[in-house]
């Protein structure tokens, strides 16, 4: 028969070890994760993006009803105007501003920009008779 021995817990240098691996690891995990939701909702700002320029697109080429158009501060999720009522922002999405317009001396212009309220990434873009420019900041 084996001597009887008193059962024993962790010591409090186990106990300290452990904790501070473990505070290690959320050091590496918990930034990661918050850019790993700042990078979503960038993408929600893109996606829109690019959805509001492709209708843009159609504008001027004549595959939807083209009229002057003029958009402040829309904050999703909300639809917009006539003629791209199609389009609806995301949640969180700001556009900032969407013009499209024609200058009396025939000079097409159009400008948009957007970005998530919670993102670090804003869209934008502007054209002025075909000459595009586009800035990701």
């Amino acid at each position: 028969m084996r001597p009887f021995r008193a059962e024993t817990g962790f010591s409090a240098l186990e106990v300290f070890v452990t904790v501070a691996m473990v505070g290690v690891l959320a050091a590496f995990a918990v930034p990661n994760v918050q850019l790993y939701h700042q990078f979503a909702r960038n993408k929600l700002a893109q996606k829109d993006y690019s959805e509001i320029r492709d209708a843009l697109s159609q504008l001027k080429k004549g595959d939807l009803d083209s009229s002057n158009l003029i958009v402040l501060a829309q904050d999703g999720p909300k639809e917009l105007p006539e003629p791209l009522s199609h389009i609806r922002l995301t949640e969180g999405n700001t556009l900032d501003y969407l013009y499209d317009f024609t200058l009396g001396s025939g000079t097409r212009f159009s400008a948009l920009q957007i970005h998530h309220s919670e993102g670090s990434r804003t869209y934008r873009y502007l054209q002025v008779n075909g000459k595009t420019l586009e800035q990701v900041f």
